[in-house]
């Protein structure tokens, strides 16, 4: 429609996507509790990139760490390892069931073997040009959450989305 577009190159990415042995997130709580990185010599790097390794890495961090690892070549099938086995198996199995349940459906157990995981796409920081109102260029168009350019910058603070599209999103409504 010709609407003025801004930031589009400003991606934020979810550094801990499992993809095997199946698809889906990898929780960043899994860290404060004991989860590690591992290379695919099964030696820890995210402190190598990231002063006070996972706990002290933000998502960015993460998976800038992640991807250098991958290009240096100790990736495994495009990620890194997960390893969750210094985690007490009493956390696991009630902060995390959920988690241990669907991994154990695909015969892994996740206090033992180790997981892959990969940086993917997770939010557009980009986006429709708007002003205070949630205007845009184009009369009528209104945007807001992923749509707009919000209050962002190049970055995003992990649960600040909800905020975003409700604050913007009745705004523009």
């Amino acid at each position: 429609a010709g609407a003025i577009l801004k930031d589009m190159e400003l991606i934020q990415f979810y550094p801990t996507m499992m993809i095997k042995p199946l698809k889906m997130p990898a929780e960043n709580a899994l860290f404060g509790d004991g989860a590690v990185l591992r290379n695919k010599h099964g030696e820890l790097f995210v402190q190598k990139y990231v002063e006070g390794g996972e706990m002290a890495a933000t998502r960015d961090k993460m998976s800038q760490a992640i991807f250098q690892e991958v290009q240096l070549g100790n990736g495994v099938d495009g990620g890194v390892y997960f390893d969750c086995s210094g985690i007490p198996q009493e956390t696991m199995e009630t902060t995390y069931s959920h988690f241990c349940e669907q991994l154990r459906k695909k015969g892994t157990d996740p206090l033992k073997d180790w997981m892959v995981v990969t940086p993917t796409t997770h939010y557009y920081l980009g986006g429709v040009k708007i002003n205070t109102n949630c205007e845009s260029s184009i009369p009528g168009l209104y945007a807001a959450g992923e749509a707009a350019t919000g209050p962002h910058g190049a970055n995003r603070l992990s649960g600040s989305s909800i905020a975003d599209t409700v604050v913007f999103g009745i705004k523009s409504g």
